[in-house]
């Protein structure tokens, strides 16, 4: 979340509160109505002053609503409607280990926010929606369109067509189910859109959803699964006819030519000029094949270097102590 726009709300949170106490929702509620479940749980992302949650609760269903502002929350907890209501503190995407992403909800209902939440931490956001969902689960968001900029105010307001927001939730598995676009309820020249999708666990399970998680969604402090994507990528075009097809519908690829491919990825990255390695996890983890590796890297220093390697390697003139240095990186990349 943009930590200038959570100041702001600190700051705002009693005027703002009384401002949009004002505006008309009756189009967002129309929304909310025809595709809330008509029970279950429900979490508000970014409830703010917890008008919505209020409304939500009202209707019987269990609501938990969070928001990233503790001058807002203070807010919300004052309206006599919420007093069924459960106010956490949470700041989207949220830390790992954070005690509401052990929670799952029938129902996620995100209101005035994604507008707020920069470029870098959108996916990460939609998926820890995502994540927080049962099967089947619902997804209703509403963000502004159309506002113009304005340098008096420092929150973060970034114009994203429903479109490209419909393919990020598609891309995790989520299921378009309709759109609603509407002026806005205090009368400014802002055009909301809501959407609404169902979690559809099927389809994020898709090996090209899983590959997609990895690359966007996992860390990046080791080079570890980049290192595997790039090796099924290379076997993919290059050594089709290595792989394995089976009858349920699953594919299998040999180690040996995974770790062939990895040694070759990482032999720049250990033979350096300055004799500097590439560590991984934040410059303090040390890779379990590193030692092998370098060794192996000693012995064709003076021949031709990884040229060397590879031209003995093909034509199978590696002398005993290279093949055993080889093979013992081998086992250990696998």
């Amino acid at each position: 979340m943009h930590e200038p726009t959570i100041q702001y709300y600190d700051k705002n949170a009693k005027p703002l509160s009384v401002r949009y106490g004002e505006a008309n929702v009756t189009d967002l509620h129309t929304m909310l109505e025809r595709w809330l479940p008509a029970r279950g749980t429900v979490l508000e992302v970014g409830c703010g002053t917890g008008r919505e949650a209020a409304w939500i609760a009202a209707r019987g269903l269990d609501v938990t609503a969070t928001d990233a502002s503790a001058a807002m929350l203070a807010e919300a907890r004052k309206n006599p409607a919420v007093a069924s209501v459960r106010f956490e503190q949470a700041c989207f995407p949220m830390k790992e280990g954070s005690p509401l992403l052990q929670k799952r909800f029938d129902a996620i209902v995100c209101i005035a926010v994604l507008m707020h939440v920069p470029d870098n931490d959108l996916f990460d956001v939609l998926f820890q929606m995502r994540e927080l969902l049962n099967p089947g689960g619902r997804a209703i968001c509403s963000f502004c369109i159309n506002r113009e900029p304005n340098v008096a105010d420092p929150r973060l307001f970034i114009n994203r067509e429903p479109q490209e927001v419909q393919l990020l939730f598609e891309r995790i598995g989520f299921s378009y189910r309709a759109r609603s676009d509407n002026a806005d309820g205090l009368g400014r020249p802002i055009i909301w859109s809501t959407l609404v999708f169902d979690y559809d666990s099927t389809l994020g399970g898709r090996p090209v959803d899983q590959i997609e998680t990895v690359i966007n969604h996992d860390k990046k402090t080791a080079t570890y699964k980049l290192a595997l994507l790039r090796a099924l990528c290379d076997l993919a075009q290059s050594g089709y006819r290595n792989v394995q097809w089976h009858h349920d519908r699953t594919v299998s690829v040999s180690l040996q030519l995974i770790s062939e491919k990895w040694l070759y990825y990482y032999w720049p990255l250990f033979d350096t000029p300055d004799g500097t390695v590439i560590k991984q996890i934040r410059g303090k983890g040390k890779l379990l094949f590193g030692d092998d590796l370098t060794a192996l890297i000693e012995q064709f220093s003076s021949q031709n270097q990884l040229s060397g390697f590879h031209c003995a390697l093909e034509s199978h003139r590696l002398n005993a102590a290279e093949d055993k240095l080889l093979k013992s990186a081998l086992k250990k990349i696998g």
